[in-house]
This record gives C-alpha cells, structure tokens and sequence, in this order.
C-alpha cells in the first residue's frame, strides 16, 4: 500500500462538533475521467468519546475555493460512537468517474466529541488480504 504525503486529506485531524472540513484538500488535476482513478481510506486512529454519530461526505468542486459548482457526496452514513473506535476503517473503495479535480472532506458529527479522530487518504492501491478469498490453507489457484 503505497500513501502519499502530498494526496491525503487529514492525518489525526480531531472532530469535536459543528460540520468540519478536512484540514487538505486534494487536487487530482490530471485524473479526470482516467480509468485509474484512486482509491479512498478513511480511518479512526483515535477511540471517539461522547457525542453520538460521525457521518462523512466528499466535496469535489472543479476549483479549489470550492465556490464553483460543488457536488456532495455521501460516503459514510452515520456511525454510533460505539463503533467509532481506533483502528475501525470507515470507507476503503476506489473513487468513482466523473468528479471534479478538486476534492475534500466533510466530517459531520452529531453531538459533542471530547476525543475522536479520523485520517484519510488516498491509495493508489490496497492491500487485500489474498488468504481470505475462501481457499483452504496450501491449495493451488489451479487446482
């Protein structure tokens, strides 16, 4: 798995309350509609406390003042803060076609967090864990 410093849009940004953007924005000038295009992990590095649910939106705009055209789009719905601990991967997929070459995120709380963190970024690829696709231990793809 391969993590770019420069394509990432919060390292342990604290969400405490009130809808907050993602500390970067990404600009993926250049991806438009390639085939290719990245894919999204959002984490929870830090347990949350309090509060009630995270719900997460991507805002993808075709300028970076995001005053053009902005398109939101749910990615996460909310999640109880039970299930909100460290180390929970909240959305792993590849971004779909079509979006503007701007891009950040929105993290919506309900309620108040007095701890609680979230990074997110973007893959070029994923590791996928090749064991769990239902083989039996030792078996051949070929057999």
């Amino acid at each position: 798995m391969y993590v770019d410093a420069q394509d990432n849009f919060s390292i342990a940004q604290a969400i405490t309350t009130g809808a907050t953007l993602s500390t970067n924005i990404c600009d993926h000038t250049g991806y438009g509609d390639d085939y290719s295009q990245p894919w999204l992990q959002i984490m929870v590095p830090t347990t949350f406390v309090g509060g009630t649910s995270l719900a997460v939106n991507l805002i993808t705009d075709y300028n970076n003042t995001f005053t053009g055209a902005p398109v939101t789009i749910p990615l996460v719905a909310a999640t109880l803060t039970a299930n909100l601990t460290a180390g929970t991967i909240l959305y792993k997929a590849q971004l779909p076609q079509g979006m503007h070459e701007f891009r950040q995120l929105q993290y919506v709380p309900v309620g108040t967090f007095s701890a609680g963190a979230v990074t997110a970024y973007n893959l070029i690829d994923v590791q996928t864990n090749r064991d769990k696709l239902g083989y039996s231990s030792g078996a051949g793809v070929n057999q």
